[in-house]
């Protein structure tokens, strides 16, 4: 690659993180795609119910070390203030907490991130979905769930 600054090491991809939310506003509309490889390792500050972190793996992960979710919560998900919209498509195992976002529903025994949750309650009960409409149905089950449980929305 002729560019040092486009390949994914650990180092890339933190720059390219904190670049994503650096003077966001109200109205701005970010996104976050990663595609890669991902991992759980031992949750060493004791935040996880399942006792594991889960990360993504960067090119050098080897020698540098994963990016584990609360690195990746405390650089594009605090950050962001209210009315910005974050849109994360991360392609990668053990990725479905990876934002360590402050939501997942249980459901007969499974545990899903709220994404996932509201995906499948908006696919069982929407006929005939646009992209909008399945959009705002998902966001309708993530609020009444938030609601139902206490929990408030970024």
């Amino acid at each position: 690659m002729k560019e040092p600054s486009k390949i994914p090491t650990k180092q890339n991809i933190r720059k390219a993180l904190k670049w994503l939310v650096y003077g966001c506003q109200p109205g701005d509309s970010l996104v976050f795609h990663f595609s890669g490889h991902g991992t759980r390792q031992k949750d060493y500050n004791h935040d996880e119910v399942d006792g594991f972190d889960e990360a993504l793996c960067p090119l050098d992960h080897e020698t540098e070390g994963n990016i584990i979710d609360d690195e990746i919560n405390d650089t594009i998900v605090k950050p962001l203030t209210r009315g910005t919209t974050l849109h994360a498509i991360i392609d990668a195992c053990y990725s479905g907490t990876v934002l360590d976002l402050p939501f997942a529903f249980t459901g007969t025994n499974v545990r899903t991130g709220a994404m996932t949750y509201s995906f499948v309650q908006a696919i069982q009960n929407e006929r005939r979905l646009t992209y909008g409409h399945l959009l705002n149905a998902m966001r309708y089950t993530i609020g009444d769930v938030s609601k139902a449980h206490g929990a408030s929305q970024v």
